[in-house]
């Protein structure tokens, strides 16, 4: 008999699998843990990505109070080539695009649920280069710059 997983390594989910806000049975929504204030499933799946591989949870854990859900709309702008940036995004649920020369140019890189957006920016300081866009509602964590 072979050895049961535990904790997430058990769960083989893609980050769209849970919602947020938690909810229970009755539809009655959850937004955190009721026993510590934080929303553990949520911080299984985000250790469970590439991003956060070899990440103590409990670092994980300290930054996730920090940051935010965005929700974007179809055809919705997260990033204009020229504005300064704050955040790195990554992306949970629905498909994202970037657009280097236009918002309308056919060529394009898509970001899939897992992968992230925003870090350029972050990390050489400068503005915006590109145009970020949902291809479909989207839902993504904003972690800031700071954290």
């Amino acid at each position: 008999m072979g050895q049961r997983k535990r904790g997430i390594d058990r769960r083989h989910r893609s980050p769209g699998d849970i919602d947020s806000p938690l909810k229970l049975a009755s539809g009655e929504a959850v937004p955190v843990d009721r026993r510590n204030g934080i929303d553990r499933r949520a911080l299984g799946l985000l250790a469970s990505l590439p991003m956060f591989d070899g990440i103590p949870f409990d670092v994980i854990e300290a930054i996730y109070p920090h940051c935010a859900v965005r929700e974007l709309a179809q055809d919705e702008q997260l990033l204009v080539p020229g504005v300064a940036n704050e955040h790195l995004y990554l992306l949970l649920e629905g498909h994202l695009s970037v657009h280097i020369d236009g918002p309308d140019n056919e060529g394009q890189i898509l970001i899939e649920p897992g992968e992230c957006v925003g870090e350029i920016s972050i990390i050489d300081g400068g503005p915006v280069t590109a145009f970020v866009i949902a291809t479909r509602p989207s839902r993504l964590l904003a972690i800031p710059e700071d954290t």
